[in-house]
């Protein structure tokens, strides 16, 4: 800090021992946290990455192959080669890497924070992150968000210290992850303009940035160059969303609402203060405008909260500081520490359970087609069978369960009608035990 209390620009100074020792700490405290309930059952969206994509005969098929926008290609590629040299698929091997980059996240956000603003607003930012509601559930799942975070983080800090002083492998690092970033998430085109946006508020454009940028951006969407045909088939059209805005922000914010009106208090503090700063007017308006783009003009059917949570760490960051600003320690650390007892409350149902009911089929699964009969899944729900069970056929109509000796109903509630049809056809059925109830049908 200095005389008049203000916080340093996250550019500013280096890290020293005691705030990487800091970060350590709190990347550690965070994989531990993160750990318990690892051995859960592979979510939808996790069952089809790791059947597609991971548990594959080639190293190279998470580049040739695409489900809906689920394969996150470096992501799957990093997983495969664990898979590869561990012969592992399980849970807690395929959440081992998300675990460890969000891990890493934290860690990294704390080392800097620590070394160029104070220790209380290092603390308070990565407790807000680690709670965080949507950073959590992501980082605890077999996908790619928790390395977009950290692609995000580490590029931006990269970019920072490159504004202070050039380095021919801090340029390599910094297009390193930009590429990575991007190969493994295309929102990461979002973080890529908001640097460019950032630098060119800053008056600092010049030829090297965009040489900088251009390099990220050709190696990163090389990863998709056989995918492209299959990305295009599988446009699902457009759907408004008439509350996505709110959604986004509840997510950013912690979700509960203690935690969104304490969290919101500290954001709100730190962009008045910055009010002035061309880059902080430039970024705002600019996530506003992306936000509003995709939400009133592309209106992609496909558009969640989880696709922004690289923004969740610079909300934290803003978070603290405006609550540093505040200046009644006490009031302000108890503040925060509510804040994360609230966000952690809405990810602990449920921490260490089975969403679907999809592992819990399995012995019966196999044991029916071990005797020659046809399986089926009720709905789009049978994918989240994909990683445990082959072979298992889609029923969409009534007329299909003429062919399926067993039919296992993952998210029942969800095709209420067809399971009204599938109840009076099969004579015998069984609940199977999860977040989501499901059931087993047969005659």
């Amino acid at each position: 800090m200095d005389g008049q209390g203000r916080v340093p620009p996250l550019g500013d100074g280096f890290v020293t021992k005691r705030s990487v020792w800091m970060g350590i700490a709190a990347g550690c405290a965070v994989a531990v946290a993160y750990l318990p309930g690892s051995d859960r059952a592979f979510g939808y969206d996790e069952s089809v990455t790791i059947a597609n994509f991971v548990r594959t005969p080639s190293l190279f098929d998470p580049f040739r192959k695409q489900v809906v926008y689920n394969n996150h290609v470096a992501f799957s590629f990093l997983e495969h080669l664990i898979y590869t040299i561990t012969g592992s698929a399980s849970e807690r091997t395929m959440r081992f890497l998300p675990i460890l980059c969000g891990a890493a996240c934290v860690a990294l956000l704390v080392t800097v924070l620590a070394a160029r603003t104070t220790t209380w607003v290092a603390l308070a930012a990565g407790a807000l992150l680690a709670t965080n509601p949507l950073f959590m559930g992501l980082t605890r799942e077999a996908r790619g968000y928790s390395l977009l975070c950290l692609c995000g983080v580490a590029s931006t800090v990269t970019l920072l210290s490159l504004q202070r002083s050039d380095s021919f492998w801090r340029e390599l690092i910094y297009v390193g992850l930009l590429a990575l970033g991007l190969a493994t998430h295309l929102y990461m085109v979002f973080v890529i303009s908001g640097q460019i946006v950032f630098v060119i508020a800053r008056r600092e454009m010049s030829a090297k940035w965009a040489i900088r940028w251009l390099a990220g951006a050709i190696i990163g969407s090389s990863a998709y160059v056989e995918l492209v045909s299959a990305m295009r088939s599988t446009n699902r059209g457009s759907v408004f969303q008439p509350g996505f805005p709110r959604d986004l922000v509840g997510e950013l914010l912690g979700h509960a609402s203690p935690t969104l009106i304490i969290t919101g208090v500290g954001v709100g503090l730190t962009l008045w203060s910055l009010r002035r700063q061309r880059e902080t007017r430039a970024l705002a308006l600019f996530f506003v405008a992306v936000v509003l783009l995709l939400w009133l003009v592309l209106a992609p059917r496909d558009l969640y909260p989880r696709f922004f949570v690289w923004a969740a760490p610079a909300v934290v960051v803003a978070a603290a500081t405006g609550l540093y600003r505040v200046g009644v320690r006490r009031v302000t650390t108890a503040a925060v520490a509510i804040a994360c007892l609230f966000a952690f409350a809405v990810s602990f149902d449920g921490y260490g359970s089975d969403q679907f009911a999809n592992r819990a089929a399995v012995p019966a699964v196999a044991a029916a087609q071990s005797r020659g009969k046809q399986v089926c899944g009720l709905g789009t729900s049978t994918e989240a069978l994909a990683s445990y069970a082959q072979h298992v056929r889609f029923a969409y109509l009534p007329t299909d369960f003429a062919r399926c000796d067993l039919l296992v109903a993952l998210e029942p509630a969800q095709d209420a009608r067809l399971l009204r049809s599938a109840l009076a056809f099969y004579t015998h059925h069984r609940s199977l035990d999860a977040r989501t109830p499901g059931l087993i049908l047969w005659n």
